[in-house]
């Protein structure tokens, strides 16, 4: 069982770490788009 919880922690790591990321994305949208602008 060491196994399974180890790899549904992993599993489960980086789907709330890209859903962290991608929804800071979302919330610094105008942010972002005034900075990429030169």
């Amino acid at each position: 069982m060491a196994w399974l919880h180890t790899w549904f922690g992993l599993v489960l790591g980086f789907v709330l770490m890209a859903a962290f990321f991608f929804g800071a994305l979302s919330v610094f949208d105008r942010e972002i788009d005034r900075w990429s602008i030169p």
